[in-house]
């Protein structure tokens, strides 16, 4: 695994910071990359810098200069773009260090010919063969939707299958995995 994206927004602030102070050293410790998901941006930016994580995600390009200027030129600062072509080559043009894109193949594949940001696939849905279809589209790295990981009432999870295609893609020197949790 290459990063791990904590999406902390959904906890309280203090337990946000609690969290991502025990996260820190034991992802770091294993060389991999800590980001914090953003949909609040002063907030999220400030706690990675405050706890030393290597970087934001935030929704969408407007908080990326305050963002990169809360963690400096050396942090991980990626924008997700959704569907939005436009959107993506803003985020690119302005310097996000990956652009995170819906899980449309025909998106992805257009990027990666034409775009040198790293694009972060975000795979959706129950079949775990859309990460196949993700990397092969050419995305850099592919983030599973919840649903891949935990089912449902009518598609249980199928952690063998998924666990199988994530080490098959993540020895592929191309591509990546970012897990959500």
């Amino acid at each position: 695994m290459a990063c791990l994206e904590v999406p902390a927004t959904a906890l309280p602030p203090a337990d946000r910071r609690a969290l991502v102070d025990r996260l820190v050293p034991i992802v770091q410790g294993r060389d991999v990359a800590l980001v914090i998901g953003a949909l609040v941006i002063s907030e999220d930016a400030d706690l990675a810098a405050a706890a030393g994580a290597d970087g934001v995600v935030l929704e969408g390009a407007a908080g990326y200069r305050a963002a990169r200027g809360v963690l400096g030129a050396d942090a991980i600062v990626g924008i997700r773009a959704g569907a939005s072509r436009h959107d993506a080559m803003v985020a690119g043009e302005m310097g996000a260090d990956f652009v995170g894109l819906t899980g449309d193949p025909d998106l992805v594949s257009w990027w990666a010919e034409v775009m040198e940001p790293p694009a972060v696939a975000f795979a959706g849905g129950h079949d775990p063969a859309v990460i196949d279809t993700l990397a092969a589209a050419g995305a850099d790295f592919v983030a599973p939707a919840p649903s891949l990981w935990l089912g449902d009432a009518d598609r249980p999870a199928a952690p063998a299958v998924l666990a199988a295609r994530l080490q098959a893609l993540a020895q592929a020197p191309q591509h990546s995995v970012v897990k959500q949790t």
